[in-house]
Order: C-alpha cells, then structure tokens, then sequence
C-alpha cells in the first residue's frame, strides 16, 4: 500500500513539474525577465546601460486627470502612472517620474534627461523621426457629451450650439488640427476649459450644450451619473497612445514592447484600467 501511495505522490509531483510553467503563465509575475531580452541585448547597448544603473526615468505631463496629474499630496497619480510601474516591475528596474512639457520631448530625450516620454504621445496623428515609439498601450477614443434630456441624438444637431472642451489634451489638439470630430464646428461655438470636469459642470447647468473629451476621462467623471448624460457615438476619433524615446534605443525599446505586452497579457493592465475607469481601454 505504501509503494502504491508513494507511485501515486511521485506521479503527481512529475505532473505539477510539467506542467508548473503553463500554470505560471495565468500568474502575474512582475520579475519575470522580458521573453525579447536576450534578443534586444544583441542590438545595441541601451538596455544594457539602464541594466547597469537600476533605473528608468519617464517624462511625464501632470495637466489631464486622471490619467496623468499631482494628487492632493502633490504626488505624481493616475492611470499612466500605474501602467508605469507595473511595467518597470516587468522590466526589473525602479522609476522616477520627471514632470515635462509636450514641447520638450525630443529635447529632454535627446540630452538623455529621460529615458521615455508618457502620456499623449499618439503617433497616428504626431509623429517625429526624433522620437522611436513603442507598441500602443492604450486605445481610446474622443466623444460628444450631452445631456440625456436635450434630446440632441446626433453631431447635425450640434450645429449653432456652444461646445466646450478642455484647453489641453487630446480635445483640444484635435480641435487645433480640425481633426474629424470637428467637421461640423465652427471655431465661434466652441468654448475652453482649464479641465474636463468644469466643462461638464457647465453642460449639467445646460450652460452649454455638449463636452468633447477622451471617452475614459468620461468615464472616470461620469461613472456615478450614468443617466446623466448621453454619448454621441459617431463622432469618435480613435486614437492609440505609444511611448516615446531615443530613435537609437532599439533593444530599450524591444524590452519596452515585451513588458507593455507581458502586463496585457496576465491582466495587470486590465485591472488598472478596470481600478481607475471602471472600464477596459487597454487592447
């Protein structure tokens, strides 16, 4: 009886070996060495300079809550920020956070100030031969906002009426290159903010008659009051969101890629989405 109870555990300890690492893989494991390592090591030596001194620093703009902003203890917050550490986890590496402005990128890159540049870097619609950009990280879209019971159901009927939008970001970027979204607006309707959430204070007021803002910024403001407002659907303009940095920093960037990858794939990603929008944007 003992060597059949001793046959049955030593099979089972044969099994859980051979099988561990298909397992492991349903398991978030931050450490875990990038798979495209080895691979980017033979390409140049970035990632073996960021190896050497532990640490990756990341320009970053704290105007657009939530996604990038100081908390009330003037601490670097948001969605991006924590899509950056867990991908530094990955990496195996610490991070620091610089605060920088959208014109500096290239410059801040260049002088070797940071090591990447987050937030709104969106090479479908911006791109520089100065910067190499990752993989998207993040797929959002902007949006009409109006409330439920002006009973305005498509952008033709926005025609005439007052627009408002933040007067930085994505909204006000697309506005500035007329982008899509904004065919049917004159400059005279629209109406600027210094932050989402005045802007649609003001449309609850019926001050103005609709918001344009990033549809996850909205559903971070809008979570609680769902029967509040009411979305345009076909205005959307998509927009993919990439990291940046040096056009010669290719096994950096392959590491990046593989990391950006590896917390999509056991779910990391989608819980901080989920934490701060309640909300999946990360595809």
């Amino acid at each position: 009886m003992k060597h059949v109870t001793s046959a049955i555990l030593l099979c089972i300890i044969i099994i859980f070996e051979l099988t561990g690492c298909k397992f492991s893989k349903n398991i978030p494991e931050p450490v875990r060495k990038s798979d495209l390592a080895l691979d980017a090591e033979k390409t140049d030596n970035s990632l073996e300079l960021i190896k050497q001194k532990g640490e990756i620093v990341i320009g970053v703009q704290t105007s657009d809550f939530p996604i990038c902003y100081k908390n009330e203890k003037g601490d670097i917050d948001g969605f991006e920020i924590d899509i950056a550490k867990a991908i530094a986890q990955v990496m195996n590496v610490k991070v620091e956070f610089k605060v920088i402005s959208p014109d500096d990128i290239i410059s801040e890159l260049s002088s070797n100030s940071i090591d990447f540049a987050w937030g709104c870097v969106a090479p479908n619609f911006q791109s520089h031969e100065s910067i190499l950009y990752s993989n998207p990280y993040f797929k959002s879209s902007l949006i009409f906002a109006v409330d439920r019971l002006s009973g305005i159901k498509s952008t033709d009927e926005l025609k005439g009426k007052t627009v408002g939008l933040k007067s930085s970001g994505a909204a006000y970027e697309s506005f500035s290159r007329k982008g899509e979204v904004f065919d049917l607006i004159e400059d005279s309707q629209i109406k600027k903010y210094s932050d989402d959430l005045e802007a649609l204070s003001d449309l609850e007021k019926g001050k103005i008659s609709a918001v344009v803002l990033d549809k996850y910024v909205f559903n971070y403001y809008a979570k609680d009051k769902k029967d509040t407002f009411y979305i345009l659907n076909e205005a959307a303009e998509e927009r993919e969101y990439s990291i940046g940095a040096r056009p010669g920093d290719k096994a950096l960037m392959m590491e990046l890629d593989s990391a950006i990858q590896k917390i999509k794939d056991n779910g990391t990603a989608n819980i901080i989405s989920q934490n701060w929008f309640g909300n999946n944007g990360i595809n």
